[in-house]
This record gives C-alpha cells, sequence and structure tokens, in this order.
C-alpha cells in the first residue's frame, strides 16, 4: 500500500520515501534500490508487456492517406482576412474572440523533454493543471453579424433598422441546408460544394431524424466555418459511412467544425494497396474539429484521427465499439476531452502514438477497452485529471524514450494485468491518484524507465503493489 509517499517492495514489502516528497521507482538503480522485476515487473515470472498498437497506429495515419493536400497557397492572406474580420467585430461592440496562442504556449507541453532522470521528487502543490481549451466555440454567426451591421449596430434591441438589417444581413452571411433523403442536399459532401454555401460566411447543416448513409468522404474546404446538428426537434440521427473513408475530414488550418447532438458510424474497411486498414470515422489533419455530445463508433478501424497539425475538442461524448483505437493522436495531432467515455475499443481506447502527439482528458471514463485503456508511445505527451481508468487489460503503458504520462486525481483499478505499465525508457508521473484492486499495481521494466508518486494509494491489488 501506498499512503502519500509508501510504496509496495518487491515481495509486497514497502519502501519509504521521505516526507513531503515522491517515491520513484526505477529499475537502472538509483537511492530506491528497486530491482527490475520488483513490483511485478516484466521479468520471467510476470506477464510481458507488449506495446504492439503503436507501429500498427502509424500505418493507420500515414501523411500520404490523411485527406491533407497541403497548406493553401492563400492561407496567409485568408489567415490575415481572419484575424482583420475579428477586429471589426470586436470593434462594433457584437463580442470578443482571442486567438489562441500556438500549441505549446498555452497546454502545458514542452515540445522537447530532457530525458528522465532516475530520481526525480514530486509533491502534491507542483500537480499540473488542465490546459487551456484550444478549441473554442466562436459564435462565427453573432460576429459576422456584427461585422456586416456596421453603424447600424449602434440602434437599439428593439429598432426596426436593426431588425430588417438582422434578418437581411442574415440570409446572406448564414446558409442554413436541411440533409435528409427527401431533400435536395442528402450528403455532407453535396451541401459543402453548392454554391450558397461556399458564398457563406458560415454554413449550418441541420440533419432530419433518422439514419442518414453517406457514400462518399465529406472534406470541408479552406477557409470553411461549419455547424452540423439535428433539425429542431428532430429524434435521435445518425451519420453512417459505408465507402470505408472517413464521414468528415477537416484538412484545412483555416477551418473550423463544430459538430453537437450526433451520432457518427463506419462500416467495414477498405484496404489500402498495402492490404493495411485505413477506416477512419472522423479525421483531423489541420484546422479545428469541436464536437459536443455526439457518439463516434467505427468497426474496424479508429473513432478519432488527429494528425499533422489538426486540433480536437470534445464534450460529453462517447466512443465506444471502435475495433482499433477511441481516439488516436499522432504527427503532432492533438486532443482534448472532457466529460467522454472511451470504452469497448479492440485494442486502444486512447493513442498518443509519436513525437509532440499530445491527448489531454478532464473527468473521462476509459473502461473495458480490449488490451490497453491508454497507450502512450516515444515522445509522446498524455495527461489525465480525474479520470478513471478501469476494467481494461492494462490501464496505461508508457513506452519508449521521452514518453511521458501524467495522472492527477485518477483512479486505476480493475484492470486485468497491470494498472500503470512503464517500460523501455519510458517516463510516468502520478499524483493523488488510487491504483488499486489490478492484477499488478504499478509495473517498471527496462533501463532508463521512471515513476514517480506523490499523495498516492496503491492497494488491494492482487500479487504486488
Amino acid at each position: 500500500m501506498v499512503d502519500g509517499v509508501s510504496a509496495a517492495g518487491p515481495g509486497g514489502g514497502s519502501a519509504h520515501a521521505p516526507p513531503h516528497g515522491a517515491l520513484v521507482m526505477s529499475p537502472g538503480g538509483g537511492p530506491a534500490h528497486v530491482p527490475p522485476n520488483a513490483g511485478g515487473g516484466h521479468g520471467t515470472d510476470g506477464p510481458e508487456l507488449q506495446f504492439p498498437g503503436v507501429c500498427d497506429a502509424a500505418a493507420m495515419v500515414e501523411e500520404d492517406d490523411c485527406g491533407c493536400n497541403g497548406t493553401p497557397s492563400n492561407q496567409q492572406e485568408a489567415e490575415r482576412s481572419s484575424a482583420l474580420f475579428h477586429e471589426e467585430a470586436a470593434a462594433v461592440g457584437a463580442g470578443h474572440l482571442v486567438q489562441p496562442p500556438p500549441w505549446s504556449a498555452h497546454n502545458g507541453f514542452t515540445a522537447k523533454r530532457v530525458p528522465s532522470a532516475e530520481l526525480r521528487h514530486l509533491s502534491v502543490g507542483d500537480a499540473p493543471k488542465p490546459a487551456k481549451a484550444e478549441v473554442e466555440e466562436p459564435g462565427d454567426v453573432e460576429m459576422a453579424l456584427a461585422f456586416a451591421m456596421g453603424a447600424h449596430s449602434r440602434c437599439g434591441k428593439e429598432s426596426w433598422i436593426r431588425l430588417l438589417n438582422d434578418h437581411c444581413i442574415r440570409s446572406i452571411l448564414l446558409c442554413e441546408i436541411t440533409i435528409g433523403p427527401t431533400r435536395h442536399f442528402n450528403s455532407i459532401k453535396k451541401a459543402l460544394e453548392s454554391g450558397s454555401a461556399s458564398c457563406s460566411a458560415v454554413v449550418r447543416l441541420e440533419f432530419e431524424g433518422g439514419l442518414h448513409v453517406m457514400g462518399e468522404e465529406a472534406q470541408v474546404p479552406a477557409n470553411f466555418r461549419v455547424i452540423m446538428c439535428p433539425q429542431a426537434g428532430a429524434d435521435k440521427v445518425t451519420v453512417r459511412s459505408s465507402c470505408g473513408r472517413p464521414l468528415l475530414s477537416v484538412s484545412w488550418r483555416c477551418s473550423f467544425v463544430s459538430c453537437r447532438d450526433l451520432s457518427f458510424e463506419s462500416g467495414p474497411s477498405v484496404a489500402g494497396p498495402d492490404g493495411s486498414v485505413r477506416q477512419r470515422t472522423l479525421c483531423a489533419c489541420a484546422g479545428k474539429l469541436l464536437l459536443s455530445n455526439c457518439q463516434v463508433s467505427s468497426e474496424t478501424g479508429i473513432g478519432l484521427c488527429v494528425v499533422r497539425c489538426g486540433m480536437v475538442r470534445a464534450d460529453d461524448c462517447s466512443f465506444a465499439k471502435c475495433g482499433f483505437v477511441g481516439m488516436a493522436a499522432a504527427q503532432r495531432g492533438s486532443i482534448q476531452a472532457s466529460r467522454c467515455r472511451v470504452t469497448e475499443s479492440g485494442h486502444f481506447g486512447l493513442l498518443s502514438t509519436d513525437e509532440d502527439s499530445s491527448i489531454e482528458v478532464v473527468d473521462c471514463v476509459v473502461e473495458k477497452n480490449a488490451t490497453y485503456g491508454v497507450g502512450v508511445g516515444a515522445g509522446a505527451q498524455f495527461r489525465a485529471f480525474g479520470t478513471a481508468l478501469r476494467g481494461n487489460q492494462v490501464g496505461l503503458v508508457s513506452k519508449g524514450s521521452n514518453s511521458a504520462a501524467t495522472l492527477v486525481d485518477c483512479d486505476v483499478e480493475a484492470n486485468v494485468r497491470i494498472g500503470v505499465g512503464v517500460r523501455d525508457a519510458g517516463d510516468c508521473s502520478l499524483v493523488d491518484t488510487r491504483v488499486a484492486r489490478n492484477h499488478y499495481g504499478v509495473c517498471v521494466s527496462n533501463a532508463g524507465s521512471s515513476i514517480a508518486l506523490a499523495g498516492c494509494k496503491v492497494r488491494d491489488n492482487t500479487m504486488h503493489g
């Protein structure tokens, strides 16, 4: 049992660290003197911790198959126009939108990490805090109206002049399209390619209730701001892909998509030329994607895949029964999730694969995934706050040089094999976290691997804490 700064040692014994400090277990040596196979390590007597999914995931997010054709030639001009747009809107008193700084400035992650030391001291007071949300709901309609209204914005709310201008300008700047089997537009792709959508500042796609089957991938064009939601009064809306390609791809840096109250599904995938499976229900290669109260599943692949400079925020969403991974970040992609449930994936619940990829979750549940609840590859980063990892084969594994996992006020419980595993020079920090009722509580193996605990409780694990 570890309470504060005590941890299970070899054979179920105890090792004590100084008060207000943190216990650091490192098979490479150090003052803790924990042998490589102590405490349920990966020696001949313990289960071997495999991490095959990183290679598999890398094959599924190859750069030549993510739908991104590069930065548009007018990228800089579009960004300048967007900045001017927001400044003008704020000037007429209709709102205030702060452009977020680059990812590394606010989210608490560092682009490069110092190699793990063999002994680190961590106090509860040093616990990291959740990062500022990088994907915000911008209120585009109101901003566009304010910009277009100009001097009329000074009129009172009851002014007929303002009322008439409001309705006229809204009809010009906002394109509202209803998608349904009997409607003129029966797919997302056709709606986004329409002339009315390309001439509008904001495109709102509303879905009739029921099942919508899409036979083609929808790629959001450059400079588009899209809102997707059910039609007013509609029953549950399910959007399903039948083409083996992503339902929706956000592939331009200056694009923004907001989806709420929708269910996204993908059917059987289509194998690539090399036989690899590439199915992704939702994909963000660039730009920003906001998911609110959505359900995402993929029969054979990845529910949500974020690569390159894509940024995704998911609130109150469910990622269930994905054939391979619930949510994956690779090639510098970043995901922020709050109050989400990731369950019953075929391999990983959450996977941050490689250098500078990052996932942060707050108040989430990651449970009942077939192999790993969370996987963190070499150079990747993962942070969790108030999150439960339970009922997986392995709760969390941090594997590879400069992999960094941090759990703050989390519950790692009832995992079949291992609660938290660190190997191959990986790194992990646990603060105010409970690790209980797993077969092995914490496992650390291979030279260079390290874990730090502060204010944690490791108890009631079957073999070793």
